[in-house]
């Protein structure tokens, strides 16, 4: 599996990277949302694990450019979602996003 990682902390994103190599995935790491949307434009990836506070582009913006883009080409189910744990608790929510 080829996984994109869009993380702004270094100390963060060589964690993640480190663990998921470990596991046996490909990792690439990219520092913004400008360069997450180029990362994504000319490299086929199965997931990207992406930050909602970037620099340049924030996560959602991010999120809402790639569905925009699947729909302009003619997807015909959304592939962008976003989940996200809650910073107040454990407790995982999923939310879909309303653009």
């Amino acid at each position: 599996m080829h996984i994109l990682l869009v993380e702004d902390d270094r100390m963060i994103a060589e964690g993640v990277r480190k663990a998921l190599r470990a596991d046996g995935f490909a990792v690439d790491w990219v520092q913004d949302g400008e360069a997450a949307l180029t990362a994504v434009g000319g490299e086929p990836y199965d997931l990207m694990l992406l930050d909602l506070g970037l620099p340049k582009r924030d996560g959602l913006d991010v999120l809402r450019t790639l569905r925009a883009r699947q729909f302009a080409a003619g997807a015909d189910r959304d592939r962008a979602r976003c989940h996200r744990r809650s910073r107040e608790g454990p407790r995982r929510r999923r939310r879909r996003l309303s653009r």
